[in-house]
This record gives structure tokens, C-alpha cells and sequence, in this order.
């Protein structure tokens, strides 16, 4: 019969998978501000809802679009489902947004005065996301159980979103609510809670794939863009709460392999930590004298006889030297942007031979 890995070892596995996951080169869209993006949930928990934002401001566009003085008025609806589940006891969710669009764009195409009006659907989005590390899959009485017993706990998830180039789009229009293409979300994120409040902090990668049909027989091209977020939150009683979040974005390139090894050392020395505390409980007898809950009281993995306390800490160790062995490497980690960009910033080429751009019209309704 094969012998099953340890519950810690197992978790090492995981988090390396989960980050190969992540680095997945695949290609989504642009940046986003969401708090309570890691928050627990009960495994059975359907969310419906229906969102609104509204938009009256400036943009500014790369000079290669030929758009200056801009101003959008714009009005965004959404719709949003998510569906929580159990993954091999983990909490685990997927989710379904779809937006509808209503605007008015205005500004200076090739010097001439241009407007463009839009109503229509924008492209949907689809995501599943799993907290692997401190959300276990429980049901709802469990989970009221699970909080009352830890009101200090911390999520570890990670997620991969796509959005499918469905909405609205217009090859003879320079401005549109759909982008004919798609784009890829990988993201992690943690969350830290403390009685009422949450502490949350984000990373997202953008991946774009190109825009084959773009106005002028070009094929319109995008760097990815890197994004951080953070958000902190307090609940209310009446189950209101509120929030304040932050969020930077650059676009360019990064060492791929010192990404990797930055973040097989953070897990690593993560792992050391937890294996020294098993062992250093199970020499003192603090795990022979507790009383174990699906919520606490250790992982049962020395006491059940899986490890030794001396074998726990050789992996403690070779754990930490492999954190420790990552972070000596130079740059690491490193982020190596080509360009910091603010808004939309793409790289145009063109399809064939070059056409000028008409003196005037483009953009008028």
C-alpha cells in the first residue's frame, strides 16, 4: 500500500502548484479595486448581486491613438454571481460578471472635434479562485464555530480570471466598451483578520493577447501590466461594513526565474516556521496533552506517528536553507518594469503596408 504524504508536505506540494498556476503564461484585462476579495465563505454560499458605477472624468490616451482632450461621461451596470465549494477542503469559488456600458466620449481626434456614444454590453468575466492556506471548506454551522474560535486568522488564495472578448466592438471606432481580445488575471492575495477588522493586500499580472482587427488595418498589441492592491476593512454590526483601498500599476517585464525562486523562498520559509512550532510542540508534550478540533490543535502529523520530531526538523531546516538560499541570490525580488504607465498605453505595428490616418471624421458618432 503506498504510504501518504504528510499533511506538511503536502502543503509545501500545494503551494507549489498553486504558484505554477499562477505564473501560467496565458493572457486579462485592466486593472480592478476590489476589497473582500479573499473573504471566507461557507461552502454552499450562492451570491447574487447587482452593481453600479458611474465615471465623469479627463483621459488621456497614448499619442499614437490621436486622441487629445478627452473627457467621458460613462455609467456601468453589472451583474455578478458566485457559487462557494469545497476542493479537496479547501474553500474554493467561481464567479460570473457580466457588464452592460452606457457613455459618451469627447475629445480632439487628429485635432478635429469627435464624440462617440456607446450603449452596449461589455465583455464577461469568469474566475475561480481557492484559499489554500487558512479558509477550510466547512459548512455554515462550522464556519460560525470556526470564527467564534479564531478571531485572528490569515487566508493565503490565489485565483485566474479570463475575460472573453463578447462585448460590444466597433473595428471602425477607435473607442469601445469591448476589446476583442483576451485577457488573463492571474492573482494572489492574503488576508489578515482581526476581530472586526481585515487587513488585505492583492498582486494581479494582465496578460493581453492581441487585437488583430484595430482601426486602420493595425494590430494593437499591450505589455502586461503588474497591479497591487490593498484594502482595509470593519464590520458592522446589521452586516454593513466599511472600506478603504489603494492600488499602483506598472506595465513592462520581470525575471520570470527570480519571481520563482522569491517566491519558492517565501513559501519555504513559511513551511520552516510551522515545522519547527510541530516539532518544538511535540518535544515539550503540548500536543500529547491537547485536545484536537478540525480548528486547532495541530495538524495530528507527529503525534499520529507520520514524523519524527527529528525528521520534522531536518525539513524544517532544509526548508529554511532553501528560503534562505533564494534570498541570497542578487535582485531578488525583483520586478524589472520597462515603463510605469497610469493609463492605457499600448504598441501599435502595422498589418501590411501603412494608411494614414483620415484628417478628420474618425470618432464622430
Amino acid at each position: 500500500m503506498t504510504r501518504a504524504l504528510p499533511p506538511v508536505v503536502r502543503a509545501y506540494l500545494s503551494g507549489l502548484l498553486l504558484m505554477a498556476c499562477w505564473l501560467m503564461p496565458l493572457s486579462l484585462a485592466a486593472q480592478d479595486l476590489e476589497p473582500r476579495r479573499w473573504t471566507h465563505l461557507p461552502v454552499g454560499t450562492n451570491v447574487l448581486g447587482i452593481g453600479y458605477a458611474g465615471q465623469n472624468a479627463d483621459i488621456y490616451f497614448n499619442p499614437v491613438i490621436g486622441i487629445t482632450d478627452g473627457s467621458s461621461n460613462v455609467n456601468a451596470w453589472l451583474a455578478r454571481y458566485s457559487h462557494a465549494f469545497d476542493w479537496s477542503g479547501m474553500t474554493a469559488r467561481v464567479d460570473g460578471i457580466l457588464p452592460y456600458i452606457s457613455g459618451s466620449w469627447q475629445g480632439l481626434v487628429d485635432g478635429e472635434p469627435g464624440q462617440r456614444t456607446i450603449r452596449s454590453g461589455g465583455d464577461p468575466l469568469v474566475r475561480l479562485s481557492v484559499n489554500f492556506y487558512g479558509s477550510p471548506a466547512l459548512t455554515r454551522q462550522e464556519f460560525l464555530d470556526f470564527v467564534a474560535e479564531n478571531p485572528v486568522r490569515t487566508s493565503v488564495g490565489a485565483s485566474l480570471a479570463v475575460s472573453l472578448p463578447l462585448g460590444g466592438y466597433d473595428p471602425t471606432e477607435l473607442i469601445n466598451v469591448g476589446r476583442n481580445r483576451y485577457t488573463l488575471r492571474p492573482q494572489v492575495g492574503v488576508l489578515h483578520e482581526r476581530g472586526p477588522w481585515s487587513f488585505e493586500l492583492t498582486g494581479s499580472m494582465f496578460l493581453f493577447s492581441d487585437n488583430n482587427d484595430f482601426v486602420d488595418a493595425v494590430t494593437l498589441s499591450q505589455d502586461p501590466v503588474w497591479a497591487l492592491q490593498a484594502h482595509v476593512t470593519r464590520n458592522f454590526e446589521g452586516n454593513f461594513w466599511l472600506g478603504a483601498g489603494m492600488a499602483y500599476a506598472a506595465s513592462g517585464t520581470i525575471d520570470v526565474t527570480i519571481l520563482v525562486l522569491a517566491l519558492v523562498g517565501s513559501l519555504s520559509a513559511h513551511i520552516a516556521v510551522n515545522a519547527l512550532n510541530e516539532a518544538s510542540d511535540m518535544a515539550t508534550g503540548i500536543d500529547l496533552h491537547t485536545q484536537r478540533t478540525p480548528f486547532s490543535g495541530g495538524s495530528d502529523t507527529l503525534p499520529s506517528g507520520q514524523l519524527s520530531v527529528r525528521a520534522t526538523r531536518v525539513f524544517a531546516l532544509a526548508c529554511a536553507a532553501t528560503g534562505g538560499a533564494s534570498a541570497a541570490i542578487p535582485g531578488t525580488p525583483t520586478a524589472k518594469a520597462r515603463a510605469k504607465t497610469r493609463y492605457f498605453t499600448p504598441r501599435l505595428r502595422w498589418r501590411g503596408r501603412p494608411r494614414p490616418r483620415p484628417a478628420s471624421g474618425r470618432g464622430d458618432p
